[in-house]
């Protein structure tokens, strides 16, 4: 549930079954909500009545990686940390995506940094679970944006 949670907080999934296949596939959400497949046919229904579930419907969402705090100046320049987002409902509710791994780039080198000037104590950070996403070469990173469409090399910039 964690891995899932941690992934969901940075690119929105979800789990597909197939039952006649036999796996299990992490998916774009889109996916999971295409129109075009069919879930489960209820058949002929009278009197549908659709309304929205009243549960989550949210004031606010939290989501991304867990903040961190550091006792560097340049950590306030860390871009993988939680964002808050404002609906339109008037309602005090908060839908927390928040991850339960950490991304942040400024704490994975300043961990390995003291790991390096350390002789054998052990701190919390010792037992930080980071996701990283690594590219084979430098320049063949991927990054998507809000639209759909690739950079290449965005994150992971060719030095040529």
């Amino acid at each position: 549930m964690d891995f899932f949670q941690s992934l969901n907080s940075l690119k929105p999934i979800s789990v597909l079954v197939s039952p006649e296949n036999k796996t299990v596939d992490i998916a774009a959400i889109t996916d999971a909500y295409n129109p075009d497949k069919e879930i489960v046919d209820l058949g002929d229904v009278d009197d549908l009545k659709i309304e929205p579930m009243e549960r989550f419907i949210y004031g606010t969402v939290k989501t991304g990686p867990p903040d961190q705090n550091y006792n560097l100046s340049n950590g306030r320049y860390e871009f993988n940390t939680e964002t808050e987002w404002a609906t339109d409902n008037l309602v005090d509710e908060q839908l927390n995506l928040v991850g339960k791994y950490r991304t942040d780039s400024i704490g994975f080198s300043l961990l390995r940094y003291e790991v390096e000037k350390k002789s054998t104590s052990d701190t919390k950070s010792d037992n930080s679970v980071f996701m990283v996403v690594c590219a084979p070469h430098r320049g063949q990173g991927v990054a998507q944006t809000r639209d759909g469409s690739n950079h290449r090399g965005r994150y992971n910039p060719d030095p040529t």
